[in-house]
């Protein structure tokens, strides 16, 4: 037999071009799904992200209140000391609202705020009122106010998704 009866011989070339758009549908049906599969994990770490990006901002949002509802006040100590110092619930006369939380839902996610005394200056902030000696009834506190969001990753045991969110306030006192 020649070389150009085997060539011309259309003999299972259906079959071949059967098995091969098979093999290549295969292939990119596998590469569809190994795509969606990535998208979907981006997607809830996304999800997880803003999640935990929202709880941060509300605990700050808390202690954003607390600040300007009724802004605790430094104790003796602490004005004259120049490091800061986390202010805790039951020794400033904080609002209720500043306690640690409890609840069912503590296991599932966290979101806690927290208020950070940073110091005092007898100045005024600029733009206050001097008297014509340099001096003013006023004074001002700098407080630094925390917020954190966390909640817990799916597949790891023990590792939580975690955003801090931090200000830093300055409270022109008389």
């Amino acid at each position: 037999m020649s070389c150009l009866k085997i060539i011309r011989n259309e003999k299972g070339v259906a079959m071949l071009l059967a098995v091969s758009m098979i093999g290549l549908l295969s292939v990119i049906g596998i590469w569809l799904l190994l795509q969606s599969r990535n998208s979907v994990k981006v997607t809830s770490s996304l999800e997880r992200r803003t999640y935990v990006f929202n709880l941060a901002q509300g605990g700050l949002g808390i202690a954003m209140r607390c600040l300007t509802d009724c802004t605790p006040s430094p104790s003796y100590t602490n004005l004259n000391n120049s490091s800061p110092s986390m202010m805790t619930y039951t020794s400033s006369g904080m609002p209720s609202y500043m306690q640690p939380p409890t609840g069912p839902n503590v296991g599932k996610f966290y979101m806690s705020s927290g208020i950070m005394y940073m110091g005092y200056s007898p100045l005024p902030a600029p733009g206050w009122m001097l008297n014509a000696q340099g001096s003013s009834a006023y004074h001002s506190l700098y407080y630094k106010a925390l917020g954190t969001g966390q909640i817990p990753l799916p597949a790891a045991t023990g590792a939580w998704s975690q955003s801090q969110l931090s200000e830093f306030i300055v409270k022109v006192s008389r």
